[in-house]
């Protein structure tokens, strides 16, 4: 009995010799490891259309909490603005109304009047990006202008209307000449009988 014990005491005491190398080499190896994707420096943001009179707000993100973002409209600086904790910058773009002295494509861009055009424009935003390489963002929009209004909008009569009207008018002075016809019919047949009683 005390054989097998010792015999076993012997197994034991060389697994443990030979396991306890092997477990501190294999704990030793470097975990997988995880590469963040890099940040894009150009992006364009696709905003869509705007109408007159249409108020919208954009954002450009990625910047660098606090650092300072420069913004152009169409090529025309606007006021610097520094990205908030989320690393944002944000603007509200307002398309003016055609007027006797403004064209179409009139902006106001966070309560400044700027002037834009019919069709493509850009506000363009320049600064320092989260990974701290230069970031630009660009918001991409349309302006559409002379908009048409519908006939019962304006309250006016166009050639559709016209010819609608028209048609009504014709359709029931037809039905008119035709109970007309009808009327004088029935008098001369009714003068005819009373002419063949008195004969």
């Amino acid at each position: 009995m005390k054989k097998t014990i010792a015999a076993l005491s012997v197994v034991v005491l060389a697994l443990a010799l030979f396991a306890g190398p092997a477990f501190a080499q294999s704990s030793g190896y470097p975990g997988p490891t995880t590469t963040a994707a890099p940040q894009e420096t150009v992006v364009v943001q696709e905003e869509g259309v705007l109408s007159e009179g249409q108020t919208r707000s954009f954002s450009a993100c990625g910047f660098a909490s606090g650092s300072s973002v420069a913004p152009t409209f169409d090529g025309q600086a606007l006021p610097a603005q520094e990205a908030d904790a989320s690393g944002c910058v944000y603007f509200s773009v307002e398309v003016l109304s055609e007027s006797g002295t403004r064209a179409c494509g009139g902006v106001k861009i966070n309560g400044a009047e700027y002037t834009g055009q019919a069709g493509s424009n850009a506000i363009v935003s320049t600064g320092t990006g989260a990974n701290g390489a230069a970031r630009t963002l660009t918001n991409n929009f349309s302006i559409q202008c002379g908009e048409p209004v519908s006939v019962r909008q304006r309250g006016e009569i166009g050639p559709s209307a016209l010819a609608r009207t028209g048609f009504t008018a014709l359709r029931w002075l037809a039905v008119g000449l035709a109970l007309l016809a009808i009327g004088a019919g029935a008098i001369a047949a009714e003068r005819r009988r009373m002419a063949r009683r008195s004969a």
